[in-house]
């Protein structure tokens, strides 16, 4: 009833900002809004059931950090001739954003819940920083996912067992929650912290993945170097962890998921994971003998939307320059690292292709926008 009556507060309040022009003051004073009555079902329902970041740090029988403490600071862009009030608040705006020292640690054990992907602790707590670290998203997963009855039998059912593992069994298919964005920068940003459990324990953790993930998920851990180390995990299934591994994510925690295409906060990425994983990358790339242009057009005929409206112009004309045209659903997640590790020039529409340039070394961008400006910082 509460998410009902707040999307029909959401709509009306658009409706006045679009016909007062003043959608910027309006939208904070909805997401100031929600977020109160978010934290107050947290505090009175939710909060007993899901293990945050610091407490997960509390509770686990090994932990260990490594890096450091990181700020990002997002400055201004300087001139912006779109003259859309909304892009040109978002592209004016300073942003800054604190991100703690990374960890790894070791619970006793976890089950990964059937359908959903999510850990658990065994006594029924979900672990956040499993999956995505939204408390909003947390207290949606424990409404819809019949985890009271599914708790109850935790500890009575004999279903499979594996010993020391890290679940990223909550990736999801498709966009929004999933996709090829989330996965660089959800998960293999993690593999830091496999490496940092590894180097202290000697022991290298399974890493369990959902068995109808893209093939992009098992490519690209197997180009990292972990292909002995994956298991395929049936969704149908629940499966219990005896030593459960669990690498911080590399953004920061956040509690709403209300906040519109504003809201950067869960695609910032700490510097650190990101030099880590490109430096990791460019070793792997070493070993790759593909024949590639440096001059690079990414393509979205392959994926039937955002879309350049006369690339058949845009693709003669750059191909009197040099350039050479790639579909990248179509290539591997070796090609395309790759491609990026090499590339000295590339074009393209904005898309979860881009983050690809984590792979690159010295290369000019040229993004291209259309009437959707997502928030994420390149």
């Amino acid at each position: 009833m509460i998410n009902r009556l707040a999307s029909v507060y959401q709509a009306h309040l658009q409706g006045l900002a679009v016909s007062l022009r003043v959608d910027g003051a309006i939208q904070a004073l909805y997401t100031a809004l929600h977020d109160g009555v978010g934290r107050l079902r947290y505090r009175l329902f939710w909060h007993p059931h899901i293990l945050r970041r610091a407490q997960v740090w509390e509770e686990a029988t090994q932990r260990w950090s490594f890096g450091r403490p990181e700020r990002i600071h997002i400055e201004p862009v300087g001139t912006v001739f779109d003259t859309g009030s909304f892009r040109r608040r978002w592209l004016s705006d300073k942003r800054e954003f604190a991100l703690e020292r990374p960890f790894v640690v070791e619970l006793p054990s976890g089950m990964i819940m059937r359908r959903s992907g999510d850990l658990w602790t065994e006594d029924a707590r979900l672990v956040l920083d499993a999956r995505e670290p939204c408390i909003a998203h947390a207290q949606h997963w424990l409404r819809t996912h019949e985890w009271r009855r599914r708790a109850r039998q935790t500890t009575a059912d004999e279903g499979p067992t594996i010993d020391r593992a890290v679940a990223f069994t909550g990736f999801a298919r498709g966009e929004g929650t999933g996709g090829y964005f989330a996965w660089v920068h959800r998960y293999l940003t993690r593999l830091q912290g496999l490496e940092v459990y590894t180097a202290a324990t000697g022991h290298r953790p399974h890493i369990i993945v959902p068995a109808d993930a893209p093939s992009y998920v098992t490519e690209s851990l197997a180009f990292f170097g972990y292909e002995d180390v994956i298991v395929e995990w049936d969704r149908s299934e629940d499966l219990r962890i005896h030593h459960a591994v669990i690498p911080s994510h590399r953004f920061p925690e956040r509690f709403s998921r209300k906040r519109g295409r504003r809201d950067v906060s869960k695609r910032v990425i700490a510097p650190d994971a990101a030099a880590w994983l490109h430096e990791k990358a460019r070793r792997a790339v070493d070993r790759v003998d593909i024949e590639l242009s440096p001059r690079v057009l990414i393509s979205r005929a392959d994926v039937g939307r955002r879309e350049i409206a006369n690339r058949d112009e845009v693709e003669a004309y750059l191909a009197a320059h040099g350039f050479v045209t790639y579909e990248l659903a179509r290539m591997s997640f070796t090609e395309q690292a790759a491609l990026f590790a090499q590339a000295e020039h590339v074009v393209g529409v904005t898309g979860a292709g881009m983050t690809n340039m984590l792979f690159s070394e010295d290369c000019s961008f040229s993004v291209i926008y259309g009437d959707v400006l997502a928030p994420a910082f390149y």
